[in-house]
């Protein structure tokens, strides 16, 4: 955490510690001694802080109602998805923790006990924790920032030098820590992540893509992407414990839990409208217009909002949501439901005298419809949209297919009357673009009723049949792409909950019988037993009255389009020639009423059908005129404004010059690389353009900012040809960008070490750790006065530095992990470097090369040897560095070696051989006991009691935090 964000911590209220190498542990019962109040590292709950406030927000309580809230909060079920258990937490931390217990008169009384006080802010504890160790279960993790409310882990910092790409934080490191450490997320709020300059909070669900920017604190100020802006805007106490409340949700159950967080206007915008709301007497209702584009999230912020004012002002508000267009109607009663914000079923009315019910009933929520039912003849002709052939239907041939299935007799006649329209109306490419259509048209409509297709004849309906069932899987991978692309979390959940009633509709086929079929239809290439046995064996006509029967869309010819009365069909698709009468029965199967929740029937017409629509309903129809859409009267169409490209461009032209310039301050000519001749000559500059950028961590950085601005820029005028000026420059720039991204995101210990190898021609050895994702580097056997001579005629010498404190820093987190009495060494490292990023030319970087050879060759190689000479191994030598005295004699020193060897090697052959040990009560206090019985047999005049005692907690901190059980540690596995 850099010094100025843990200032606006700071501002805002928190309390910022550091935990790392600084952490004692508490010795006492009620935990009031120790850094952060923990027993041990595996504790991911400050139960000091969290006691603290169940007493002073529940008072008067036995001490066992106090001590059995935080151990239900405490609670981690094994067989539970990190999502499933942190939607059970974060209804048990905003309702209140359920507890039992006896008053003083003996009654048994059942109460929720609050954790947090969300209506008075300041009346709760945050603390911020840098570097907070977590022992896992088999690994130890150390976040960067953990911010506690009363003890509770709310909100996971992941923070990132200005070079790292964002991403990686997600990637490498959060994604890390829900395998390792999860117990730390499971009460968790949100995520940051941020590098400094790029910001971004998200859920423990939420995949990197849905990770939001947060630009504003308040509405009306300029939107600013940084970690300052979101820091205001989302830990302020009271926005922190607003968002915790009142802008959380969770869509799902089990491991398909997804948890959503409010995004930045929506927070905004729900709690304006809710303040509004305080006033709504004086307002006179007018609560004003919030205002959501397109899939920005306006279902969600309605559930935002609706969840706040019950909690906030009480009583019994009916919430009643109109809508004036179908799916959206849908669309929000499914968001709803599924954050089990509505519980019921009957609440959509059904007519206007069902919501007049509904509303004088008590309901929390209803939903209804603003419009009447009206035929949408808007989409009637798709044949012509889709540019199928149909040929010029007359009277004659309605006539003879008008009213019943056709019959053999009446095909043949059909054949004969129109040799040259029947092939063409039953060809195979039109029949298919017709399914294709169909099918997308079926899966994409508004309100998703149930659908009839209208057949020419038999045959033709067992055709369509295959070749929809042919379309159907092309639907649902194009579906999972759209999924794979979406960029919103929340446009996301919707498709996937679309992409699952898409897989379960089932299509029919239903049709009269006739003799002979099976063989009349097999000469057709065709199967009839299919759809028969289906219609003999099942009752498909009950199945599709049930909305809430999978089988959903219906191919029929005759059967089913009079007389047949299925409210919830919504959609009839025509490639019949009908008329008159029958055509209007037919158009009714969509057309019925039903609960108000059908804004209208669609018919989509693939026939041209259209024409005799006209003659049918001026006859059977609706009195009055029907005004037409004048689609011509369109306004023009609009492009690019002419004075804002100019403008972008001129950004461009402005955010280039700063690169140029900032790259000819650090004595590198971009127009070099642009120029070179060939593929050589441009990887030479590449590297001297790298090189001259790493003059320090504080260039690389105000390299990676300037040009991320270049490419945002680019971008936004991109794919105008005004670009093409600014191509060769934009490469360039992204060339170099891409070759210090590619050293940050690719490189372990083990690259550090080899591209030193390459310099200076040094020996590396390496060892695969089965605990350890990195290799381990001897820098031991580096030859100091080669690297010094190598670096003289070094042309690369920034990189040189930069590889060399990298290489020395991986080495040094790795051996004070080993050894936390090494942590003196990673003090004086750090004053090197905190001078080297302040250097500005080449004396500088030879200053921080000669500090760091140094450092290297005087320091941290003989403390790497130091255990060879104490005749120890490393994991012996760090309890015998726990353990010694500075006064000892070389006697005592003897004795003090043989404890640390006999009381590691005790604890090896037996308790640390148990897995997952440390959580086991019984098996801690064993391994604790063994610590004290050991540490008996150091020499007795040197050591007191006291010392002991402090001696032994050190040691079993140790061994916790570092010996995972079932045989594993971090040295290696015995």
């Amino acid at each position: 955490m850099r010094p100025q964000h843990r200032e606006v911590l700071e501002d805002l209220g928190w309390t910022v510690l550091t935990a790392w190498q600084k952490e004692s542990l508490a010795t006492q019962a009620d935990r009031c001694d120790g850094l952060l109040g923990r027993l041990n590292k595996s504790e991911v709950i400050l139960e000091r802080y969290l006691l603290q406030a169940l007493r002073a927000l529940n008072q008067d309580l036995p001490e066992t109602a106090y001590q059995q809230a935080a151990s239900l909060l405490k609670e981690s079920a094994a067989d539970k998805h990190l999502a499933a258990i942190n939607k059970d937490k974060h209804e048990l931390l905003v309702k209140g923790v359920p507890v039992s217990y006896q008053d003083d008169k003996g009654v048994l009384q059942k109460k929720r006990l609050r954790v947090f006080d969300f209506d008075k802010p300041t009346n709760n504890h945050f603390l911020a924790v840098r570097q907070f160790e977590v022992v896992g279960k088999l690994y130890n993790r150390r976040p960067d920032v953990i911010g506690f409310v009363n003890g509770i882990p709310l909100v996971f910092f992941e923070l990132k030098a200005h070079h790292t790409d964002l991403r990686h934080a997600f990637d490498n490191n959060l994604s890390d820590y829900k395998d390792t450490i999860p117990e730390v997320l499971n009460c968790n709020a949100f995520v940051v992540l941020s590098n400094g300059t790029d910001s971004r909070v998200g859920t423990l669900t939420s995949p990197y893509k849905f990770f939001m920017e947060w630009k504003r604190i308040e509405e009306d100020d300029e939107g600013v992407v940084s970690l300052d802006t979101l820091l205001r805007g989302t830990c302020a106490p009271h926005r922190l414990l607003d968002l915790f409340e009142n802008f959380l949700l969770f869509d799902g159950e089990g491991t398909k839990v997804a948890k959503i967080m409010a995004k930045n206007h929506q927070f905004i915008g729900v709690n304006k409208v809710v303040d509004q709301s305080a006033n709504i007497d004086v307002l006179k209702g007018k609560l004003g217009v919030f205002w959501h584009t397109q899939g920005s999230g306006k279902s969600y912020s309605m559930v935002f909002l609706c969840q706040k004012i019950l909690r906030k002002f009480g009583g019994s508000y009916t919430f009643l949501l109109v809508v004036d267009r179908t799916e959206l109607e849908g669309q929000l009663y499914d968001t709803f439901s599924g954050v089990a914000a509505v519980t019921e079923d009957n609440v959509r009315a059904r007519s206007r005298e069902h919501l007049r019910e509904l509303l004088a009933e008590n309901h929390r929520y209803v939903f209804t419809l603003i419009h009447k039912f009206s035929i949408d003849c808007g989409n009637l002709n798709r044949g012509e949209k889709l540019g199928i052939e149909n040929p010029e239907l007359d009277e004659r041939m309605a006539d003879i297919i008008n009213d019943a299935e056709l019959d053999d007799d009446q095909r043949r006649k059909l054949e004969k009357e129109f040799k040259r329209d029947y092939p063409i109306l039953t060809s195979e490419s039109r029949l298919a673009a017709i399914a294709k259509d169909l099918v997308w048209h079926f899966n994409d409509r508004g309100y998703q009723g149930k659908a009839m297709f209208v057949a020419l004849d038999k045959p033709t309906a067992v055709r369509m049949y295959d070749l929809v069932k042919k379309y159907w899987p092309e639907y649902v991978a194009d579906l999972k792409f759209r999924i794979a692309k979406a960029e919103d979390q929340q446009e996301e959940l919707k498709l996937k909950q679309h992409l699952k009633r898409v897989e379960e509709t089932e299509v029919c086929v239903v049709m009269s019988s006739e003799q002979n079929e099976v063989q009349k239809f097999a000469k057709l290439a065709l199967d009839i037993e299919l759809h028969r046995k289906k219609m003999v064996a099942r009752d498909l006509e009950t199945e599709f009255k049930d909305e809430n029967n999978p089988f959903r869309l219906v191919i029929v010819c005759a059967m089913w389009i009079t007389g047949f009365d299925v409210p919830c069909v919504s959609t009839v698709y025509l490639d019949k020639p009908i008329k008159g009468h029958t055509l209007m029965q037919t158009i009714a199967r969509a057309n019925r009423v039903y609960d108000d929740e059908k804004e209208n029937g669609l018919v989509v017409d693939y026939g041209n059908v259209y024409k005799q629509l006209e003659k049918a309903y001026s006859v059977y129809g609706e009195a009055g005129d029907k005004g037409k859409t004048n689609i011509d009267d369109e306004d023009e169409a609009s492009g690019q404004s002419v004075e804002k490209l100019i403008e972008m461009v001129s950004e461009l032209s402005d955010t280039i010059l700063v690169v140029r310039q900032f790259l000819q301050d650090l004595q590198f000519d971009l127009d070099k690389l642009i120029h070179a001749g060939s593929a050589i000559e441009k990887l030479s500059q590449l590297k001297l353009a790298t090189n001259a950028v790493c003059l320090n961590e504080t260039t690389r950085t105000q390299y990676e900012v300037a040009a991320r601005d270049v490419f945002r820029k680019y971008k936004a005028v991109y794919p105008e040809p005004e670009i093409k000026p600014f191509l060769k420059d934009f490469n360039a720039i992204e060339a170099i960008y891409d070759q210090l991204n590619q050293k940050t995101m690719q490189a372990d210990i083990s690259d550090v070490i080899r591209r030193l190898q390459q310099e200076v021609n040094i020996s590396v050895t390496t060892r695969d750790n089965e605990v350890r994702d990195v290799d381990y580097v001897d820098l031991s056997t580096l030859d100091f006065d080669k690297l010094r001579a190598a670096f003289a005629k070094s042309n690369q010498k920034n990189a040189v530095v930069f590889d060399l404190q990298e290489a020395i820093q991986k080495k040094l987190e790795q051996m004070v992990q080993q050894n936390p009495i090494r942590l003196e060494f990673y003090e004086k490292y750090k004053v090197i470097i905190e001078e080297y990023n302040q250097g500005k030319d080449i004396q500088a970087v030879r200053k921080a090369f000669d500090d760091l050879n140094d450092f290297m060759q005087n320091d941290l190689a003989p403390e790497m040897e130091r255990a060879m000479r104490e005749g120890l191994d490393e994991e012996t030598l760090a309890i015998f560095d726990l353990l010694k005295k500075p006064e000892l004699t070389k006697a005592e020193q003897a004795t003090v070696k043989e404890v640390a060897k006999q009381t590691l090697d005790t604890l090896k052959a037996e308790k640390l051989q148990i897995e997952r040990w440390r959580e086991s009560t019984q098996v801690t206090a064993q391994v604790k006991t063994l610590i004290d019985h050991s540490l008996q047999w150091l020499p007795q005049e040197t050591y007191l009691d006291e010392e002991l005692d402090i001696k032994s907690l050190l040691v079993y901190q140790h061994i916790y935090a570092n010996y995972q059980g079932a045989g594993s540690s971090r040295y290696g596995c015995f």
